[in-house]
């Protein structure tokens, strides 16, 4: 009887150290493989991180373009300058004017150019998917998100035929060229038109735009030739009007 009852307890002995052993193990293993995991997810999200910081800081630079989009239902490309914003759209370029106590806008016109001609975004930057903040806007498009591209410059293809209009950002405001084969043929046949119920003053190689009771303003310079306004605020480039180089000016924003 009593070898019997040892016989159990050396069985019951060996059973229980090997139930010991089984739970050690199943202990350890629940602290590192959970740890692998962790070390592998801190690796991927570290990964993930140096990506989207490196594409924001070139998104969100202090000067630049960009479209925002929302495909088949919103798309807008503008150009941002110092945290002020000049609207590009087909035929025509919306900078934006805060008096005192109000946004106004104001437009240059480009009469007589291709309808077909739509502002494109050149040399992309960057791209990235952003949650819409307007409330109101999220809820009119039925959209929770907008796809955000930033671009080095933009063009208009064939705004006249023959004729591009080439934009890039500037140090304070946007920078624009024409570009053609046929100097001649440019100048005679690019019309800028303003429109604008900011006062407007000629300045020789610039046109003034702005409040007597406001900071803000926008200039529309040419370093190579005279600007001025008339025939209904047409704008007319002065000297050398054969020569493409005087085609050029720039919007500055203050």
């Amino acid at each position: 009887m009593q070898q019997f009852l040892h016989s159990e307890l050396s069985q019951l002995f060996v059973f229980t150290s090997r139930l010991a052993s089984f739970i050690f193990i199943l202990f350890f293993l629940s602290f590192t493989l959970p740890a692998k995991d962790l070390v592998l997810h801190q690796e991927i999200c570290f990964a993930d991180k140096i990506q989207f910081d490196f594409r924001s800081s070139e998104t969100l630079s202090e000067n630049y373009f960009i479209l925002e989009e929302i495909p088949g239902k919103y798309k807008v490309l503008k150009a941002v300058v110092n945290g002020k914003e000049i609207i590009m759209r087909p035929g025509r370029l919306e900078m934006f004017l805060n008096s005192t106590d109000l946004e106004e806008s104001s437009f240059l016109i480009f009469d007589g150019s291709n309808i077909n001609a739509e502002p494109t975004g050149v040399n992309r930057i960057s791209e990235s998917k952003k949650e819409i903040s307007n409330p109101a806007m999220a809820d009119a498009l039925s959209e929770k998100h907008i796809i955000v591209t930033a671009f080095e410059k933009v063009v208009y293809k064939d705004l006249y035929t023959g004729i591009d209009l080439e934009l890039s950002i500037g140090e304070n405001g946007v920078q624009s060229t024409l570009i053609s084969s046929n100097k001649r043929k440019a100048s005679e046949t690019f019309k800028m038109r303003l429109v604008s119920s900011a006062a407007q003053k000629n300045m020789g190689k610039s046109i003034h735009l702005g409040h007597a009771s406001s900071q803000n303003s926008i200039e529309i310079t040419s370093s190579q030739n005279d600007l001025k306004i008339n025939n209904h605020n047409n704008i007319q480039f002065s000297a050398n009007s054969n020569s493409i180089e005087n085609l050029t000016f720039d919007i500055i924003l203050k």
